[in-house]
């Protein structure tokens, strides 16, 4: 699995804890839109990440 997936599993079943969100790739922006649509999370971002906000798909 990959640190990117490893850390949306924990971000899901541990809504207490803060996650490294940087270990994500830009694949993992969709979903973590959707965990933090259902409730909020902290996350430490420390790069861009493309959410792909203001595109038509």
């Amino acid at each position: 699995m990959s640190s990117g997936v490893k850390t949306l599993i924990l971000m899901r079943e541990l809504p207490e804890k803060a996650f490294y969100a940087s270990a994500c790739g830009d694949n993992c922006a969709p979903w973590l839109l959707r965990i933090a649509a259902q409730e909020d999370r902290t996350v430490n971002l420390r790069q861009i990440m493309d959410f792909g906000l203001g595109k038509e798909k």
